[in-house]
């Protein structure tokens, strides 16, 4: 909206001055006499005008085209990121899961040779 304003405002300058060049011809070459002359110029001007706000879209949607495919590179390369850390979490909590189940086991075959163990000793006596 700023930019359109802006845009809107060099274009009516842009157009005052041009009817102020035409009107300054026409008072110097006595009213309207040089009628080719100062059409020509006011064509110019406009054409001018024409070409810098032409080139001023192509350049403001080029800017746009930019940010947009700045956007979604970095859009992907966040989405990427976050694959990786969920990866990296995943990974995590099965080491962790299997480190569980084996400190468990560890522990059920500790019992068991304590349970053996004991049965062994309580035995011991009554075998020699």
């Amino acid at each position: 909206a700023e930019a359109a304003a802006r845009e809107a405002r060099a274009n009516a300058a842009a157009a005052a001055a041009a009817a102020r060049v035409r009107k300054s011809r026409e008072a110097q070459f006595g009213g309207s006499l040089r009628q080719t002359d100062v059409p020509s110029l006011a064509a110019a001007a406009s054409a001018i005008l024409e070409e810098t706000r032409r080139a001023r879209e192509a350049a403001a949607a080029e800017a746009s085209r930019r940010v947009q495919r700045a956007r979604e590179q970095e859009e992907a390369s966040r989405a990427a990121r976050r694959a990786a850390e969920a990866e990296k979490q995943n990974r995590g909590r099965a080491s962790r899961e299997a480190a569980s189940h084996a400190k468990e086991r560890r522990r059920r075959e500790i019992y068991a040779l304590n349970v053996l163990l004991a049965a062994s000793e309580r035995g011991a006596p009554r075998g020699g």
